[in-house]
């Protein structure tokens, strides 16, 4: 994906039902403890005629794509928090986003309000962010791989090493494992 032209203008209208799931998926990627500020914000676009949510805290980015009806391409940056909090309280109608200047407008229902933006230039790109190859997995399988994995991550944050999941992926293969801390809890499948 690449960065809209700096004289386009983030012009959409898109659901808040819409616009509230794709935080809730993006928002697991946002930084909370950076020193890089861009890195604190959500990237809100357009891309290929839909809508684009982006986070990343650079070892992680997460996407998520939204069907809208879009006025005009562009892109911006807003603080992630403050947008995911404001999106929840809208009701259930279309929210219209414009970006007026260094705000991003948005309306619904009768609420207007503005967000600060910083310039979707500035923020970091998947190539950026990953540093090394990358892999496609369909979300089923992704699904049941975590299912199985995750109920034996440790849950005692005194060691967090072990409360995460190793995935690795070579060629068309991948796997999934999870560290107990008694040997004996594991499975083998």
């Amino acid at each position: 994906m690449t960065a809209p032209a700096a004289v386009s203008t983030l012009n959409v209208q898109i659901l808040q039902e819409n616009v509230a799931k794709a935080l809730g998926i993006v928002s697991r990627a946002i930084a909370t403890r950076s020193t890089l500020p861009i890195v604190h914000n959500i990237y809100v676009g357009t891309d290929r005629g839909r809508m684009v949510f982006w986070a990343t805290d650079l070892s992680l980015g997460i996407r998520c794509w939204k069907g809208a009806k879009i006025e005009s391409e562009g892109a911006v940056t807003v603080p992630a928090r403050q947008f995911k909090d404001l999106i929840a309280t809208l009701p259930k109608a279309t929210v219209s986003l414009r970006q007026d200047g260094t705000k991003l407008r948005g309306e619904c229902a009768g609420t207007t309000f503005d967000l600060p933006t910083m310039a979707a230039e500035d923020f970091p790109r998947w190539a950026d962010c990953l540093g090394g190859p990358s892999f496609q997995i369909p979300a089923p399988v992704l699904c049941h791989a975590l299912e199985r994995v995750a109920p034996f991550a440790a849950t005692d944050d005194s060691r967090p090493v072990l409360t995460g999941l190793q995935c690795q992926f070579t060629g068309d293969e991948a796997i999934f494992a999870a560290m107990v801390k008694r040997c004996d809890e594991g499975v083998s499948d």
